[in-house]
């Protein structure tokens, strides 16, 4: 039986580094970054207590650069970092790259890494991000699989901004802050819960919509195609807050909307779990509201 690496070092530092691998026997990737054949150039790293062995590895980076053949540009990297069968986490957590900046801690524990795939539900998370933006290009440079998956497909060139905290296990998840932009003009501020991810179908949502402003064309831009009717014509400008509980395909609503339509207070019910036999329940009151244009439908015009 082999006898496993066990790896020690109080510090290295590494200035200009290029380096290149290949793998012969995997076919060479021609999006994103392609692990079985890296060509490295100008790689820095000043890293203290590295440790390594077959089920953990720990240290503290003080500085990583390097770039990549694939359009990586790692500008800084800094962080505490530690990996075992139960936990990993990056603390103290600083990564940039030209567009991208991150910033603060992620944390996830685990039964053991090898059946996390099974036990996906119990897994358990801390995500801080503080003031961070992510370039969708830097996304697509190592999950290239989404490129043609909305929202990335219709925002390519989109730099999101996160300042948020998300913790729990993943099948009781709880959100007491999270302010995302970017795409677009939409801007959103919420709280809340979901209980029952990773199905997102199956998962129940209690949602606190602080400010949501968002447009069509951005609506548009992230939901998959047929999401929304085509009897239904949005309003160009939308900006709401209130509350969303339920599941996807069955959930409660209550709103306040104003938009370039008119302005409504939405209590209601929708439930599409049966396919053409879809129920909506609704209170709404309407102020100067153009519903016959939100249904296409002339004759109805504006009420209040």
């Amino acid at each position: 039986e082999g006898t496993s690496w066990e790896i020690e070092a109080e510090q290295i530092k590494l200035t200009k580094v290029d380096f290149k691998f290949d793998d012969e026997s995997r076919k060479k990737s021609l999006k994103g970054i392609d692990y079985s054949h890296l060509d490295l150039t100008n790689l820095n790293l000043d890293a203290d207590n590295l440790k390594y062995t077959s089920t953990l590895s720990s240290g503290k980076l003080n500085s990583f650069s390097v770039k990549d053949k694939s359009g990586l540009i790692v500008e800084d990297l800094k962080t505490d970092f530690y990996y075992s069968t139960t936990v990993a986490y990056l603390k103290n957590l600083y990564f940039k790259t030209p567009k991208t900046e991150i910033k603060d801690e992620l944390i996830a524990n685990y039964t053991n890494i090898k059946t996390l795939g099974k036990d996906l539900d119990q897994l358990s998370v801390k995500a801080s991000l503080k003031n961070s933006k992510v370039a969708v290009s830097d996304v697509l440079i190592f999950v290239p699989e989404l490129e043609n998956t909305k929202p990335f497909s219709s925002n390519k060139n989109a730099i999101i901004t996160i300042d948020g905290l998300v913790h729990g296990k993943l099948n009781d998840l709880n959100i007491p802050k999270l302010v995302v932009s970017g795409i677009g003009t939409t801007y959103a501020s919420i709280s809340g819960t979901i209980k029952g991810l990773p199905k997102a179908q199956d998962a129940y949502y209690d949602i606190n919509i602080k400010n949501l402003k968002t447009t069509s064309n951005d609506i548009y831009s992230f939901v998959p195609n047929g999401t929304i009717p085509n009897t239904i014509q949005l309003p160009k400008q939308i900006a709401t807050k209130g509350t969303f509980k339920g599941k996807i395909s069955d959930f409660d609503v209550n709103l306040l909307v104003n938009s370039s339509m008119g302005n409504a207070k939405v209590e209601g019910n929708f439930d599409q779990t049966i396919k053409d036999k879809e129920k909506y329940k609704a209170k709404a009151w309407l102020d100067e509201f153009d519903l016959g244009a939100l249904l296409k439908n002339e004759s109805l015009g504006k009420l209040s």
